[in-house]
């Protein structure tokens, strides 16, 4: 996975200002990345379950066009492109969704449901 997709992750800002204040009362004043991308990452209804789909997904094919792929998981559109604005489904050149990738990403930052 590339560091240009961590870039373009977003995060809770809230999350991320009150685990701040919660490491500012320790010793350590520093913060992994990870570790605010595992806390402070939107949170995924059934995020488990929406993975196993994702990845038996990308092993039939490994690029879906929105509206495809929310026919097939059973979610909006609109959530998928939500999700995309977060970082959290990548496309491809042509805007369709990379679940090859995606699933690497999800894999590699496994977040709190």
């Amino acid at each position: 996975m590339s560091s240009h997709h961590i870039y373009n992750l977003c995060v809770n800002a809230k999350w991320v200002r009150e685990l701040c204040d919660m490491v500012m009362e320790t010793e350590n004043k520093k913060i992994r990345i990870r570790d605010i991308i595992k806390f402070c990452a939107p949170r995924i209804e059934r995020r488990e379950e929406r993975f196993l789909q994702l990845k038996k997904l990308s092993e039939a094919r490994p690029i879906w066009n929105f509206k495809e792929l929310s026919e097939r998981i059973g979610i909006s559109r609109q959530t998928l492109y939500n999700w995309k604005d977060e970082g959290w489904i990548l496309t491809d050149e042509n805007g369709k969704a990379d679940l090859k990738r995606t699933v690497e990403l999800w894999e590699e930052y496994q977040w709190n449901t």
